[in-house]
C-alpha cells in the first residue's frame, strides 16, 4: 500500500477550512502513519475494518462500512461518469477487457485506499467541527493513495517491460 503524506493531508483539511483545533483533535485521537500501518496489515476490508476499531474505539464497525461503501460507490460512479455518456451493458469478460480489469479487480486493487479514506472520514466525523471536512478529506486521502499506488504499478510495469530496449 502506497503511503499517505500526513503534511498534504492537513494542508488539504485546511485549504478545505479545518481549524488548527479540529486538526489537533484529530491528532490527539488519531494517527495516519498507524491507521496506514494497520490496513497495510491486513488482507481484506472487513480484517481491516474490525483491527482500526478495535484500536480506535470511537469508530463503530457498522459506520466504518458505510463510510467505505459510500466512497466505493462515489469512485466507481466518476470512473463510470467519465468514461461515456452512453450506456452499454457489457458482460463481465467483455467489461475487464475493455476496463483492463473488472470491476472486482478495482476493489481488489484500491480497496486499502478506500479504507483510509473512510477512516479519516468517520475519525474527522468524530471530532467536533470536524465532519464537513471529513467529508471532502476522506475522499481526496483516498485518490491520493490510490493514485500513488497506480503511479507505482506503472512505473514498475515500465521498468519489467523491455520492448523499448534495443
Amino acid at each position: 500500500m502506497e503511503r499517505l503524506d500526513k503534511k498534504i493531508l492537513f494542508e488539504t483539511a485546511k485549504n478545505e477550512g479545518a481549524s488548527e483545533q479540529v486538526i489537533a483533535d484529530f491528532e490527539k485521537q488519531f494517527s495516519v502513519e498507524e491507521i496506514q500501518e494497520i490496513v497495510a496489515s491486513c488482507d481484506n476490508v472487513d480484517e481491516a475494518c474490525e483491527k482500526l476499531c478495535k484500536k480506535y474505539p470511537v469508530l463503530q464497525y457498522d459506520e466504518l462500512k458505510k463510510q467505505i461503501d459510500a466512497l466505493a460507490s462515489q469512485a466507481q460512479g466518476a470512473e463510470s461518469d467519465s468514461a461515456s455518456e452512453e450506456m452499454v451493458d457489457l458482460n463481465e469478460d467483455d467489461l475487464e477487457a475493455v476496463a483492463g480489469g473488472s470491476i472486482g479487480s478495482w476493489f481488489k486493487k484500491n480497496w486499502a485506499g478506500l479504507v483510509v479514506g473512510g477512516v479519516l472520514t468517520a475519525a474527522l466525523c468524530a471530532i467536533p467541527g470536524g465532519a464537513m471536512i471529513g467529508l471532502t478529506v476522506g475522499p481526496m486521502a483516498m485518490q491520493m493513495v490510490n493514485s500513488q499506488a497506480a503511479k507505482s504499478e506503472k512505473t514498475a510495469d515500465a521498468k519489467s517491460d523491455n520492448s523499448h530496449n534495443f
